[in-house]
């Protein structure tokens, strides 16, 4: 039973500090008209696409972009590893648990790095770029593997496959 309690209320933080990110990355990090995503939300960029976003980012949204949303977006990514960590193990899938760390470590990085290209604005290395824009896609596609896990294990759980 308290397992369940704190799994609930791991789910409900989850999604409350998702909801915060949201609202901050709507509010504050789309530049431009019309507005350009932030590089969290694209699958993929191209040098020329990140610094047309960069060129149109305001000092004041690069400061809120690589301080209070990075820490935030941090936060969520750990707490939504730690979730699909449980959830796996929850399901009785001790190995499949495993598959967030991919997530968490993409995420990380990616984080890491989009800071480092805000830090460095439009002159940022076409290098940097590309290996961010990977991290990204790394990161969608690790999420979308410990998904799909999850979600066949849950249709298993229930009989439904």
């Amino acid at each position: 039973m308290i397992r369940r309690a704190a799994w609930l209320a791991l789910t409900l933080l989850v999604a409350a500090v998702y909801g915060i990110l949201l609202w901050l990355g709507n509010q504050h990090i789309f530049a431009g008209d019309p507005p350009l995503p932030p590089f969290d939300i694209r699958l993929g960029y191209t040098p020329a696409e990140a610094r047309a976003y960069l060129v149109e980012l305001h000092p004041v949204q690069a400061g809120l972009y690589a301080g209070l949303i990075r820490a935030v977006d941090t936060g969520f990514g750990v707490l939504f590893a730690l979730w699909l960590w449980l959830t796996a193990r929850g399901l009785g899938a001790r190995r499949a648990a495993w598959l967030a760390l991919p997530y968490l470590l993409t995420d990380l990085t990616e984080n890491a790095l989009v800071a480092r290209m805000l830090a460095q604005g439009a002159g940022a290395a076409d290098l940097l770029i590309q290996i961010a824009s990977a991290a990204t896609l790394a990161k969608f596609a690790a999420l979308a593997i410990v998904l799909i896990v999850l979600g066949q294990l849950g249709l298993r759980r229930w009989g439904h496959l």
